[in-house]
């Protein structure tokens, strides 16, 4: 059964089982549009949508597969992992579709979990502003932003120059 969790009353709610054909469910997950998202060991996908506190049950995509991870990723699409021989799909709720990325590595049987890395910067970002120096201005470049140079207007001994890029 699917139970939703009220913190404000500190109640659970059964909701019932999303699929009748399946009766454990093995992964969920909330997308970015309020969505919850669950897989079964059965391997239906099916979405609750707690504004209808509706299930719609979306099939099964992958055949002979139980949904076994599920997580809703930073592009709005819903990334998901079964056991039987590990396959990754992605589903898309702008197309309604299903994309089966095929075995994830070569040999395993089972996804259990995913995670999403943050991007990784390449470059340093560098806000003078947010630099100790910025207030009082600055004396040398080390006082600004890697690349950066300080201007001093003037030779004056003890006068402050600003950073530019």
């Amino acid at each position: 059964h699917f139970f939703v969790y009220n913190p404000t009353t500190d109640t659970f709610t059964d909701k019932g089982a999303p699929i009748a054909a399946a009766n454990i469910i093995n992964a969920l997950t909330t997308g970015l549009d309020g969505k919850v998202y669950g897989g079964t060991s059965g391997g239906y996908f099916f979405i609750y949508d707690p504004i209808s506190d509706s299930f719609t049950n979306k099939g099964i995509p992958i055949a002979g597969e139980n949904i076994t991870a599920l997580i809703a990723g930073s592009d709005g699409k819903i990334y998901g992992g079964t056991a039987s021989s590990a396959h990754f799909f992605i589903y898309n709720p702008a197309t309604d579709a299903f994309l089966d990325k095929d075995q994830a590595v070569a040999g395993e049987t089972k996804i259990t979990s995913f995670v999403e890395l943050p991007p990784i910067k390449t470059e340093f970002e560098c806000d003078p502003t947010k630099l100790p120096s910025w207030k009082k201005g600055c004396y040398e470049n080390a006082d600004c932003c890697p690349d950066w140079t300080c201007v001093r207007l003037g030779s004056k001994e003890g006068v402050p120059g600003f950073c530019s890029p």
